[in-house]
């Protein structure tokens, strides 16, 4: 009786099974707990294991070259949010509040919005 092998030209990402000859070798568990389901919870933290080569951030989170340069609060908002853009929201708030407005008993309480001030 011949052993037969079958070479494949691409790697293949997907699990095999193990036919009923051939049985894996069992996983040490050590110092474990069990559920009332049967489930294994080991007592002990697994240790860590080395980082994997792939799959690595090589940028570091934090603001794009663009912002880097801007200094204060006051900037920054200026760059995201422009004068168009804040008389946009004032708009919008102001329609909410004429929308909602018979809410309200006192008047100061549904107030519009002249203008949005910023405080740095």
């Amino acid at each position: 009786m011949e052993d037969s092998v079958e070479e494949r030209e691409e790697d293949s990402d997907t699990e095999q099974e193990v036919s009923s000859g051939e049985q894996e070798e069992p996983i040490s568990w050590g110092p474990h707990f069990v559920g009332k389901d049967g489930s294994k919870w080991s007592k002990h933290v697994p240790p860590s294991s080395r980082t994997r080569s792939e799959n690595l951030i090589t940028r570091l989170p934090g603001p794009k070259v663009a912002v880097k340069n801007l200094k204060g609060a006051y900037e920054i908002w200026k760059y995201f949010f422009d004068d168009d853009m804040i008389r946009k929201i004032v708009e919008y708030i102001n329609k909410h509040i004429d929308k909602n407005k018979e809410k309200y008993s006192r008047e100061r309480n549904a107030k519009k919005l002249i203008k949005l001030k910023f405080r740095p």
